[in-house]
């Protein structure tokens, strides 16, 4: 059953890494283009970039990997004041979107990229190349040639009203892969059942001559509902297919049309969704006609079209073209050809087209001008492949980040840091976003591909295996960047891009197409300024020495097992589900190395689960909390279970992995202006709070399903506790996500979403605090507890509480606890040895030990060793052993009468005590009575008395208050000053039978509790318990 809670280094790679283009060591000016058109770089900026007598023969332009030709209005040599360098540049398209998708067919639409609409230009000068050039050709047209006829001509409708979220699956919402699937990208809007779409297609100047082939017309399309349909697409009245188009699948559609389809010069283009449901949906991707087309160019100033190759001359007559007298320009971009063109009487544009091997795409421009570029930034690229320039710790953050406002480098401290041999003795090295952009993704921004080519590269040609990957910075979904592309506050939200919607972080880390196994271990410090970074770095560096230094003490150490589960769901039935399935995390974490104390929250009072209160949760992180686990309804800045802010938690140097279990609890991926005031997500208050909340999340940045959820954690937490033992968190979480695929199959798109949307925020370079290589025992002197607190003679026993702990790795085999007692003439014995089957975390043993008045009486020490024969390593060996001392005393007074707890009706009340030694001789004693134990309110009373050994009584003049509890208390005059005193007390109810009462506040002080707590401050009862 699907419940959503809504609310090793490899070498080598079969892709191309896009940076094969770039020499490094030559200079370049990058320059970006929004809109397609013709455009000059004037002498003056090639001056004022230092290359003003550079010989034209030099200069090499780069678009997307590839050379674009240059005409130079000089042939050769340095260009004068007024020359220029021209050339035909292209807006971006889809076509670099194409290597995201899992297979490549997927993509429904290349027309516009998914990213942004400008295009990264890189000038630069190399004379060690031959650089493409449009060469002026002569166009010298002989009498009597007969024109081409026709040429292939493609128009249609090429979608750009919405992004498509492409292939999905319904569980009670609609669940989205972070891969770039099927019908994902630039499409129509939605074409609902019953509906129909038309395109008009006019002025087609259609060729129906001898050699003209039929006319073809594709049709892109997926499907977006959960519903099977046909769809049917005409031209004109025409039926030109019917054919079923399931749920979210795709089509591409290539259809041919009769020859005389398009003899009216128009044609209409009808697609209908043939599904009855009214809500079903579906999206188109393109519209492409593809036919012969006379030379008529219906009034453009500009047309680019397509001629196959040729080894003759091929003459052209054209009509149509808007060149106010002026003959147009014809550029041959595929064959570096640029001719001028001639006009005959009736403005018909001629041109005699050289021999060309090549498929020639002619542009002809008319009357534009060009248009001038001057926004040029210097870049000298970076090699990577360098010694010096590679690290098997990469941090990826952007350029303002780097410093804070005092000018503090705080990336170079963290690379620092994590060199450091506190820090893991990494080769930390900082990559900047913009430089990998425009490296690995063709300059691209915010394209996923500059990190993933670039983790690629790093992976084929580093010399050493990467470890781990950092990315510093707060990222948006590239659908909200895209739409969000102009707003100027998107430049401080989003930094460091991540991969699809829903974001997944570690899809960047995976070779293109359909695995999904993560490469290297990846997280995201989601932060918009140095400061974040700061304060996060500060926290890392108190983890790592909690994590590494094994001199503190075992006792400082202990709170690190603490482990704290809290569910939180609105409904008995999903309630106790996942109360099941965190009682299975609870045994992997209990029973194994990690050798966890669980201690449960719950926000269902009927659940299994008691609810504690909100204070033990204060206590608990005041005390220290090494992981929290939380599973229930969530979104990214709420859970159903309240936690308060995490300022309000006073856990300085003791920050938790926080696991949640949930729907969108780690999407970090949001555009939100809030963010710029206040950590608007609950990932981000907890791992960015200064000095408080925790040091990392582990979350899903999208819809969660229970059953899955389950899974994978599972899979974490055994490779955190037993598997993986010691691991980073990073390594952690790919084991994690491999287990998990290897269970139920890459194949089951629940298990891949799940996978691709899991989110580390934090360091991956961190381990889990339960990752100690061996065990430490401990035992200290606090933690032996003699009871009572004051032993005469006259109790003839005492017992000892011991608490034993084990602070660090948990072990399966038995370990022995010794008792040893110290007399008081020095004498030492063996009282007891015991074994326990295994102390993974914290245990207790209670001795009760006889006293014997002629022998015990003095000082008497106690010694509990662990492990005494020293049968395991541990990381100290000094702290397996602790004592107590404390004196057996023989003058002691106890109360007798009235008895502990009774109820008293008779106001002439004879109170009596027991001396410890009844033979002792004549002394003072003390009595005092109140109705606080605290013994300090007015109606105090004190009386002394002297008494030999025995009974001592004491008959003080009092009026007793009705219904009142009384404490009194009795004690040996002493003369030193220091008074030890026991106490008893009472309830007076006037007339009333002799009975048993306990009902006052201090009267339970005594009390043992099991699943309750009293709260001194609102005396209320309470509710815990602790695994």
């Amino acid at each position: 059953m699907l419940l959503l809670l809504v609310g090793t280094s490899e070498k080598g790679s079969a892709q191309p890494f896009r940076n094969e283009w770039i020499n490094y060591a030559l200079t370049y000016q990058k320059f970006r283009i929004g809109q397609t058109g013709l455009y000059r770089i004037q002498q003056s900026a090639l001056a004022s970039m230092g290359w003003g007598q550079v010989p034209v023969e030099q200069f090499v332009l780069w678009r997307n990997g590839e050379q674009v030709p240059l005409y130079t209005s000089h042939p050769s040599g340095s260009l004068p004041s007024n020359g220029f360098l021209e050339f035909w540049a292209e807006s971006n398209d889809g076509k670099a979107d194409q290597q995201l998708y899992r297979v490549a067919d997927h993509q429904l639409n290349d027309t516009w990229s998914l990213f942004t609409d400008s295009a990264s230009f890189f000038l630069t000068v190399d004379a060690s190349i031959t650089p493409q050039r449009l060469h002026s050709m002569s166009n010298v047209i002989p009498s009597g040639l007969a024109p081409v006829p026709f040429f292939i001509h493609r128009t249609g409708s090429f979608y750009r009203e919405r992004i498509n979220e492409g292939f999905a699956q319904l569980a009670g919402s609609y669940l989205y892969s972070s891969a770039f699937d099927q019908g994902e990208g630039w499409t129509s809007s939605d074409l609902a059942g019953g509906q129909t779409r038309s395109e008009q297609y006019a002025n087609l100047f259609a060729f129906s001559g001898t050699g003209a082939p039929a006319p073809k017309l594709l049709v892109h399309a997926a499907g977006n509902a959960p519903n099977s349909r046909s769809v049917e697409i005409r031209a004109g009245s025409t039926l030109l297919q019917a054919q079923p188009l399931s749920q979210f699948g795709y089509a591409k559609w290539n259809l041919t049309l009769t020859a005389d389809a398009l003899s009216s010069g128009a044609l209409t283009v009808s697609i209908s969704n043939q599904q009855t449901v009214a809500s079903d949906r579906m999206v188109l991707g393109k519209i492409e006609l593809e036919y012969a087309r006379r030379f008529h160019f219906g009034g453009a100033d500009r047309f680019l079209f397509f001629l196959p190759p040729s080894s003759i001359e091929r003459y052209l007559e054209i009509e149509g073209v808007s060149h106010g007298g002026v003959a147009p320009i014809l550029y041959d971009l595929s064959n570096g050809q640029r001719y001028q063109t001639l006009l005959d009487g009736e403005g018909r544009v001629r041109v005699l087209l050289q021999p060309a091997l090549l498929e020639r795409k002619l542009l002809l421009i008319g009357s534009q001008a060009a248009q001038v570029v001057s926004n040029f930034s210097q870049r000298q690229f970076i090699d990577y492949s360098q010694p010096a320039r590679q690290g098997n710790y990469l941090i990826i953050s952007h350029p303002s980040l780097e410093r804070t406002a005092a000018g503090v480098s705080v990336l170079e401290q963290y690379r620092q840091f994590r060199s450091s041999a506190a820090g893991g003795s990494y080769s930390a090295t900082i990559y900047f976003i913009d430089q990998l952009e425009d490296q690995f993704a063709f300059g691209i921004k915010k394209h996923p591909e500059s990190i993933r080519n670039f983790i690629r590269f790093a992976r084929a040609r580093f010399s050493q295996p990467l470890r781990s990957v950092f990315l510093i910075g707060k990222g948006v979904v590239y659908t909200l960047d895209r739409a969000l592309e102009s707003n100027p506050d998107l430049a401080k939200l989003s930094f460091i891009p991540t991969f699809g919607s829903p974001a997944s972080d570690v899809l960047l880390t995976t070779e293109p197409g359909v695995s999904l196994q993560p490469r290297v271990a990846i997280g995201r410090l989601s932060v918009i300024n140095a400061e974040e970074i700061a304060s996060y770095l500060a926290k890392v560096v108190q983890t790592e020495a909690v994590l590494n230094n094994y001199a503190v003490p075992a006792a400082q150490r202990a709170w690190t097992k603490n482990v704290v589960h809290i569910v939180g769901v609105g409904d008995d039935y999903l309630g106790s589900m996942i109360t099941a399935s965190m009682n299975r995390f609870a045994s992997v974490l209990k029973d194994t190395f990690y050798g966890a104390t669980i201690h449960d929250f719950s926000k269902l009072s009927p659940a299994p689960v008691a609810q504690l209160s909100a204070s033990r949760m204060y206590e608990l992180f005041e005390e220290g909390i090494g992981m929290m686990t939380y599973f229930g309804h969530s979104t990214a800045n709420t859970l159903e279970y309240n936690l308060d802010d995490p300022q309000g938690y006073n856990n300085p140097g003791k920050y938790p992995f926080y696991f949640m279990l949930g729907c969108r609890a780690g999407n970090l991926f949001n555009f939100n202006t809030t963010r710029l005031v206040e950590k608007e997500t609950i990932s981000e208050r907890f791992v960015l709070a200064d000095q408080r909340g925790g040091i990392a999340t582990i979350a899903s940045t999208s819809l969660g399903l229970v059953s899955y959820l389950e899974l994978q954690n599972t899979a974490l937490l055994k490779a955190a506790a037993s598997t993986h033992y010691g691991a980073t968190v990073g390594d952690i979480i790919n084991e994690s996500l491999l287990q998990t695929m290897a269970l139920a199959g890459q194949s089951d798109f629940f298990v891949r979403i799940h996978c691709e949307q899991t989110a580390l925020n934090g360091d991956p370079a961190l381990r889990f605090f339960g990752s100690a290589p061996k065990p430490d025992f401990v035992v200290e002197s606090q933690q032996l507890r003699i009871n009572p607190t004051l032993v005469s003679v006259a109790d003839g026993r005492f017992s000892l509480s011991a608490t034993i702990k084990n602070a660090a790795k948990a072990i399966p085999g038995p370990v022995v606890i010794q008792l040893q007692r110290t007399y008081p003439d020095g004498t030492t014995v063996l009282v007891q040895r015991d074994t326990v089957n295994r102390l993974y975390a914290i245990d207790s043993l209670v001795y009760q030990l006889p006293i014997v008045a002629t022998r015990d009486k003095g000082l008497t020490k106690l010694t509990v060793c662990i492990d005494p024969d020293n049968r395991y390593a541990e990381l100290s060996e000094t702290n397996n052993c602790a004592s107590v001392s404390f004196y057996i005393i023989d003058e002691d007074l106890r109360p007798v009468l009235p008895a502990p707890y009774a109820i008293v009706g008779n106001n002439s009340i004879v109170f009596s005590a027991s001396t410890a030694n009844p033979y002792s001789t004549l002394r003072s004693y003390r009595f005092e009575i109140d109705t606080t134990t605290l013994f300090n309110s007015p109606l105090l009373l004190r009386q002394t008395v002297q008494s030999a050994g025995g009974v001592v009584q004491f008959t003080p003049a009092a009026t007793y208050r009705n219904n009142t509890v009384y404490y009194w208390r009795v004690a040996p005059v002493s003369t030193t000053g220091a008074t030890t005193w026991n106490q008893s007390s009472f309830l007076f109810l006037s007339s009333h039978a002799p009975g048993y009462n306990q009902s006052h506040l201090y009267q339970h002080l005594s009390s043992q509790f099991t699943d309750l707590r009293l709260d001194s401050l609102t005396r209320q009862w309470n509710y815990t318990t602790s695994n």
